[in-house]
């Protein structure tokens, strides 16, 4: 089996910097300083956050990372975090108003939440799965296109709740970084984007049990993949 790489935007392994595996949206220290420190984490390396820096790394906007409307898309990976802060997973947009903030989630006081403003309104679903503190964990989240949006952790339960949109605005992406104060601490590995929303069969093959699965997404004997990436 393997996941189709159809609408697939970005991919950062996060083994040893920000590059972007998939597209062209390579991350670095663009308003704080990028990871220096990467270690073991679930599929080889991945990269250590510290708040007491900050650590951050981000790209300036482009069409491929905004929204809009009936746009869907599906945001993934596996996140470990130390609970001396609200640590942020990836954002885009900033600040804490309906007119700053696109879509982003973050970890605080054992909650992971997915945050998305359709411009006039931020709406939060929160998964119902307590985080525990120093545990990796692999997250998805997804926005429909049409209204429903949520976010899960290790393939259980899901937290939803809707929207109309996802704005298109023209703020930062970050991984590590969320409005003004929420900075990651902790690691961050192997994140990705679709701009669709993967299957249950696909987000499944992500989470390989718990075991993770890196790119290009193949497993058992299958060697073909449908290279249609970036069509965005």
């Amino acid at each position: 089996m393997s996941v189709d790489l159809t609408s697939a935007v970005s991919y950062w392994p996060l083994e040893s910097n920000g590059n972007d595996s998939i597209g062209t949206n390579h991350l670095t220290g663009i308003t704080d300083t990028a990871p220096t420190s990467y270690s073991a984490a679930k599929l080889g390396n991945g990269a250590n956050f510290d708040v007491d820096v900050p650590n951050s790394m981000g790209i300036a906007s482009n069409s491929t990372l905004q929204m809009g409307s009936g746009v869907a898309g599906t945001w993934f990976g596996w996140f470990s975090y130390t609970g001396d802060n609200a640590s942020a997973i990836f954002a885009k947009g900033s600040g804490l108003t309906a007119a700053t903030r696109e879509y982003g989630a973050a970890v605080s006081g054992g909650a992971l939440t997915f945050s998305v403003s359709n411009g006039t309104t931020v709406a939060t679903a929160t998964c119902p799965d307590s985080i525990s503190i120093n545990t990796l964990y692999f997250f998805d989240a997804w926005y429909d296109g049409s209204s429903t949006f949520g976010i899960r952790v290790n393939r259980g339960t899901a937290g939803t709740n809707t929207t109309t949109l996802i704005r298109s605005g023209t703020g930062n992406f970050w991984l590590g970084f969320r409005q003004t104060t929420q900075w990651m601490d902790g690691q961050l590995d192997s994140i990705g984007f679709f701009k669709r929303v993967l299957s249950s069969t696909e987000l499944d093959e992500l989470y390989n049990a718990g075991a993770g699965l890196e790119y290009p997404w193949i497993t058992g004997n299958r060697r073909r993949l449908v290279l249609c990436s970036a069509q965005v």
